[in-house]
């Protein structure tokens, strides 16, 4: 039986969330900019920008000032893949925002994200991770629905989805 189209490529390395330090906060500017551009698009809205030129992003030096906030890269072996911002809630971990390079993308790589940051905020003390999507974003939808988050409401265009994390060992 043969198969049409280019093969899939094969994901060998590990996937490892690290919290991004000062130092990198330019190169997870560049990363949020990037997002922000594609996801407007995606929209079908201009993008705002701030003073700098960047997309605006306002609560992007909150991420490295305010203790519940959390910047992270996600790395496929020492290559950057995309990032996520965590804000920490009670006893939740809320995912505010959450992108995997084009490149990197249709090769488990969100998932496997997905996972390590469940177990890091399982490893922390967490009861569940939540997600909000926008309701016009069916890509996004389907692709938390695959890591097993389940939709528990709709409100004002943005599913809230949470993925329960069970205790760790």
């Amino acid at each position: 039986m043969s198969r049409s189209g280019p093969p899939l490529p094969i994901l060998r390395d590990v996937i490892a969330l690290f919290e991004v330090a000062e130092p990198s906060r330019d190169a997870l500017r560049r990363e949020l900019s990037d997002y922000l551009v594609e996801f407007t698009e995606m929209e079908g809205v201009p993008v705002a920008r701030s003073a700098d030129g960047n997309p605006d992003y306002r609560w992007f030096d909150r991420y490295w000032v305010d203790a519940d906030r959390m910047p992270f890269f996600i790395e496929v072996g020492s290559e950057i893949a995309g990032f996520c911002l965590v804000r920490v809630l009670d006893a939740d971990w809320s995912i505010a925002e959450f992108a995997i390079r084009p490149e990197w993308r249709r090769q488990r790589v969100g998932r496997r994200s997905v996972e390590v940051l469940a177990q890091k905020a399982r490893l922390s003390g967490a009861d569940q991770l939540i997600a909000d999507v926008h309701t016009w974003n069916d890509r996004a939808l389907k692709f938390w629905a695959a890591c097993g988050f389940r939709q528990v409401r709709a409100k004002d265009g943005i599913v809230h989805a949470q993925l329960p994390l069970e205790p760790s060992a």
